[in-house]
């Protein structure tokens, strides 16, 4: 009896093995596809840097074409083509036309053999603030505790997006006299248990982004802790008022570069709002303020 018994189970587990199929599931590749990123700022003229998208490496950067065509459109009417030119290292596609409050800028990107890619966006008004400072609280002879006062106006009765990075600034004097502040590298680390910003950790993070979800029509007023704790004669603050694009765009490319360095945590899909392509077409409105110890 127990013979038949195994005789049965062999025959149930062939059938099992009999009944296995491969299944191919075919991904899309994301490689050779036109990449543009242009973030596009109030009263300025703009630069966009076009790309094929392929594998990177330590050594490498993506492709960039030096021939591509790429043209501006203002309110669905052509503006112009933007001009090929070098800067910091890298190739830019630049315009002459400076964004204007309000209007809607649509960048096209042809590459010899490639489907034409674009990207659509407005230009923001740029954020309201009512008043920055900067308090120092001496820890001892080398060491002091940085904080930052922010007051920022938010519009009520529509979602506003916003971007804050804190810089170490240094002062160059001009030919004419005057003064003009460059900044030190990388943004200083930033905490803060405030509820309505975002991504931050124990460690602090370089960019701080938060919509008006908690605190529409308000004015708000916030603390940064600089996890810096040197004195810093002087510093260079940047808040940026942001499309939801953009918004989403710089939120999630910031935090997929926290992510990549764990490799437990869950990868991140950063936003993109290119059609035939990758990358963001994004409106932004930057401000600065120097804040002198």
């Amino acid at each position: 009896m127990r013979y038949l018994q195994y005789i049965l189970l062999l025959f149930i587990a062939t059938c099992f093995l009999a009944c296995e199929t491969d299944v191919v599931v075919k991904i899309p590749s994301e490689m050779g596809k036109p990449v543009i990123n242009v973030l596009m700022n109030k009263d300025s003229i703009i630069y966009a840097r076009i790309t094929i998208s392929g594998k990177q490496y330590w050594t490498n950067d993506f492709h960039a074409p030096k021939d591509a065509v790429v043209q501006l459109f203002e309110n669905d009417q052509y503006k112009e083509t933007l001009t090929y030119r070098e800067r910091d290292y890298f190739g830019y596609y630049c315009s002459t036309t400076k964004m204007e409050l309000g209007h809607t800028y649509k960048v096209t990107a042809s590459i010899r053999g490639l489907e034409q890619a674009e990207g659509t966006d407005v230009i923001p008004d740029s954020v309201v603030i009512g008043e920055v400072k900067r308090i120092e609280v001496r820890i001892n002879d080398t060491d002091v505790d940085n904080k930052v006062i922010l007051e920022l106006k938010d519009k009520a009765g529509e979602r506003n997006y916003y971007r804050v990075r804190i810089f170490s600034a240094f002062p160059s004097q001009t030919p004419d006299g005057s003064f003009v502040f460059g900044r030190y590298g990388r943004p200083t680390y930033i905490k803060s248990d405030d509820p309505s910003f975002d991504l931050f950790d124990e460690g602090g993070n370089e960019e701080v982004f938060m919509d008006d979800k908690l605190f529409d029509g308000r004015n708000p007023r916030f603390v940064f802790n600089l996890e810096s704790k040197s004195y810093m004669q002087y510093i260079i603050v940047e808040v940026s008022s942001l499309t939801y694009d953009s918004y989403r765009y710089l939120k999630t490319s910031y935090l997929a570069l926290r992510k990549a360095e764990n490799p437990l945590t869950e990868k991140v899909l950063v936003f993109n709002n290119v059609k035939n392509g990758m990358g963001v077409v994004g409106g932004i409105a930057m401000r600065e303020y120097i804040l002198k110890r």
